[in-house]
């Protein structure tokens, strides 16, 4: 029991030094509309912002990113209708922790490469990555309405995690070639913690077969939990691409029966006498 208690008042030290280090971090704003995401003299503070130091915010303005990799050591907020767009550029970078909420978006025409970095899509926001995207080590966490749209040969790699939660969607739209594939490999996967929730690929060809193997090996989860393919609906449709979606667990009435709820409440009321 005092191990427990110990253990509990570590965690609490923990949390309580997070929160501080965050408080103490500087809030350093994007102030230049179409400025140069790189550039120190477009952000309040005269620097560009660097994790662990100062806080990135974007607040309903649109930054253009023209150098690579933009992303490197950055924590960033987007809120309203903020844009971070790289129009010629990829996004790319390593250790970056990303905040989208609102409808803020990034957005990448010619794709790139991501490490060891989290992005968290909140509201109505979106990602949207053109072409031959990488995500190492990544978690990208979907909540709400938001979507991740990618491109191509989009690829999961080394323990990346993508988290589909509320009503979000992730898509990939790709052309029939063995050249443009969307792929994950055996230690990344897709979490479902919401039947709301949408993982689709555009081909036009049907992309069913392959979504079941990703359920059957583990990189499509319910929950954090590998199951049955019984689990989904994987569902092709012609023109429109294939779509999975986690099946909701059945209803207490249905797994009770009639029966079930009449021994159910027969015992409350012995219970309440």
């Amino acid at each position: 029991m005092k191990a427990i208690h110990k253990l509990l008042a570590i965690t609490a030290s923990l949390v309580m030094l997070s929160s501080l280090s965050q408080a103490a971090l500087l809030t350093n704003e994007f102030i230049t509309a179409d400025g140069n995401f790189t550039n120190a003299a477009n952000w309040s503070l005269g620097t560009v912002p660097v994790i662990g130091t100062d806080i990135g915010v974007l607040n309903s303005i649109t930054a253009y990113n023209t150098a690579k990799p933009a992303l490197d050591n950055k924590q960033l907020i987007l809120n309203g209708t903020a844009l971070l767009t790289a129009p010629s550029a990829p996004l790319t970078g390593t250790n970056f922790n990303i905040v989208l909420n609102n409808t803020g978006k990034l957005y990448a025409s010619n794709g790139g490469s991501m490490s060891y970095g989290t992005l968290v899509l909140n509201d109505s926001s979106m990602i949207h990555f053109g072409r031959d995207q990488v995500f190492t080590n990544c978690t990208i966490t979907l909540n709400g309405t938001s979507t991740g749209l990618v491109n191509r040969t989009t690829r999961l790699l080394n323990n990346s995690v993508v988290n589909l939660n509320d009503s979000s969607v992730f898509r990939t739209d790709d052309t029939e070639s063995a050249s443009y594939f969307f792929s994950v490999d055996s230690t990344s996967h897709f979490n479902f913690n919401s039947t709301n929730a949408v993982l689709s690929v555009g081909l036009p060809s049907d992309f069913s077969a392959d979504f079941k193997q990703w359920i059957a090996d583990g990189r499509i989860l319910a929950n954090g939990v590998t199951v049955s393919t019984n689990n989904f609906n994987v569902k092709y449709v012609a023109t429109n691409g294939t779509f999975v979606q986690l099946i909701p667990e059945p209803a207490t009435v249905g797994l009770l029966g009639v029966s079930g709820l009449l021994v159910f409440f027969l015992r409350r009321q012995l219970t309440k006498r």
